[in-house]
C-alpha cells in the first residue's frame, strides 16, 4: 500500500472537495448549516463534547460551510444512508492536511443509527482520499476516558503515538493516534 502510484495525479489531487462521495454504503457530502447546528445541538450534550465543555456553537461552526478552503481548513461532513433517510445519521469533520496526513477532528454518529457501519465508512472515506493524495498517514485524537472510541480507532489499524495533558480542557488528557498507511 502505501503512497499513490502515480505522483502527478497526488498532487493534482484536492482532497475532501468534492460535493459527494459514495463510500462503504453511506453517503457523504457536506453538511447544511441548518443541519450542522442540528446535530450540533444533539452532540454537545454527548460525551465526550459535553465532558469536554464543548458548545453547541462551537460543533455548529466545526461542521458547518465555511468560506475558507485552504487545505488545513477543517471541513465538515454529513453522513447520510444513500437510500431513504435525508437527515444524517452523524458527522465528521477532517482537517486535510496535518503531519503528512489528514486529522479527524470529530466523528460524531447519533445514538439511534450506531451499528450500521457509518463510523467505518466515516473512515473508509477518509483513507480513501487521504491516499489519493498521497498521504502517509492519518491522525486522530481521541479523550483518555473514551475507551469505546479508542478501541474503535484500534480495531481499524490505529495506533497510539502518546498522550497530551489538557490538550482541549485542564485535567483531561488526549491520546494522540495514527494509522500508517
Amino acid at each position: 500500500m502505501g503512497r499513490s502510484a502515480d505522483p502527478q495525479a497526488a498532487a493534482d489531487h484536492h482532497p475532501f472537495m468534492a460535493p459527494r462521495y459514495d463510500v462503504a454504503g453511506h453517503r457523504i457530502a457536506p453538511l447544511t448549516a441548518a443541519e450542522a447546528r442540528r446535530l450540533a445541538e444533539e452532540m454537545a450534550g454527548l460525551d465526550p463534547w459535553a465532558r469536554l465543555g464543548i458548545s453547541a456553537a462551537s460543533l455548529a461552526a466545526t461542521l458547518g460551510p465555511g468560506a475558507d478552503s485552504s487545505p488545513y481548513a477543517v471541513r465538515g461532513f454529513g453522513l447520510f444512508d444513500p437510500v431513504g433517510e435525508m437527515e444524517p445519521l452523524g458527522a465528521a469533520a477532517i482537517r486535510p492536511r496535518f503531519l503528512n496526513g489528514p486529522y479527524l477532528a470529530l466523528i460524531f454518529v447519533r445514538p439511534g443509527c450506531q451499528s450500521r457501519g457509518t463510523g467505518r465508512a466515516a473512515l473508509a472515506f477518509m483513507e480513501e482520499e487521504a491516499r489519493r493524495s498521497g498521504a502517509n498517514g492519518l491522525w486522530v485524537s481521541v479523550s483518555a476516558f473514551n475507551e469505546r472510541a479508542f478501541a474503535f480507532y484500534r480495531r481499524f489499524g490505529f495506533e497510539e503515538i502518546g498522550r497530551v495533558p489538557g490538550l482541549i480542557r485542564p485535567g483531561e488528557d488526549e491520546r494522540l493516534m495514527r494509522k500508517p498507511l
